[in-house]
C-alpha cells in the first residue's frame, strides 16, 4: 500500500505541476490582455478595427 500510495503521490505530482503552470500562464495572459486593452482605451484605439484592417 506505502509503495502504491507513493508512486500514485509521484504520478499526480506533474499533473498537479501542469495545472499550476497553465492557470499562471492564463493569469499572466489575462493581466497582459488587461494591461493592452487598457493602453488601448486609454489612447483611444479602437482595437477591433486595429485588428480588422490588419487582416
Amino acid at each position: 500500500m506505502g509503495v502504491a500510495a507513493a508512486r500514485a503521490e509521484r504520478c499526480a505530482r506533474p499533473w498537479i505541476s501542469h495545472v499550476l503552470h497553465m492557470a499562471l500562464l492564463v493569469g499572466v495572459l489575462s493581466l497582459a490582455g488587461y494591461g493592452v486593452g487598457f493602453v488601448a482605451g486609454d489612447r483611444g484605439i479602437n482595437l477591433l478595427h486595429v485588428l480588422h484592417i490588419s487582416r
